[in-house]
């Protein structure tokens, strides 16, 4: 069960979890497109120009990519 389903259904304290749970959690949610549509909904409640709206999607870039730097890749079963 995902990590972070378990904290919400009260088994699992935040506490508990380990950035190698987490991270990979926020990379699996980054990658699917309806995370980004959220995030375009947002810039538009908020009032982002698309300017911004570029300049907030390449930070969020080069964070995934410094965090997939230290990610470990899981070995094959």
């Amino acid at each position: 069960m995902d990590p972070l389903l378990r904290v919400a259904a009260g088994r699992l304290s935040l506490r508990e979890m380990t950035m190698m749970e987490i991270i990979p959690w926020i990379i699996q949610r980054a990658s699917e497109p309806s995370t980004w549509a959220g995030f375009t909904g947002l810039a538009v409640v908020f009032g982002l120009s698309q300017a911004e709206w570029a300049a907030v999607s390449n930070a969020v870039a080069a964070v995934a990519a410094a965090l997939a730097m230290f990610v470990r890749e899981r070995k094959p079963d």
